[in-house]
């Protein structure tokens, strides 16, 4: 897992990053080993308002993630956007629970 930062600083830091104006919503999703999320899109207001990032808090080889045709293999710490809008779903295949950092900004 991530060391050494809060989640209140890694969620600054990608605001900074991405030149956000306002925060939605932060939550941290758990996914055990040889679970699935299935594949889903989201819709209103959040969906097109927001941009989503995914921040890996632990992430390990065997987790993937699919929007559209692009497959995500993320690593722990590793941080990438996805159109939330287009279907989307998570696999995790690894040996140990997959924790992410879902977290909603809306761009200048």
């Amino acid at each position: 897992m991530l060391t050494g930062l809060s989640i209140r600083d890694v969620v600054l830091n990608l605001m900074r990053r991405v030149n956000g104006v306002q925060l939605g919503r932060v939550v941290i999703t758990r996914l055990a080993p040889g679970k699935s999320i299935a594949a889903h899109e989201d819709h209103g207001a959040p969906a097109w308002f927001y941009q989503r990032y995914q921040v890996m808090l632990q992430c390990r080889p065997g987790c993937v993630f699919k929007c559209g045709e692009e497959v995500i293999a993320a690593s722990t710490g590793e941080v990438f956007w996805f159109d939330n809008t287009k279907t989307h779903s998570v696999t995790n295949n690894s040996d140990t629970d997959r924790i992410a950092l879902i977290v909603d900004v809306r761009l200048c």
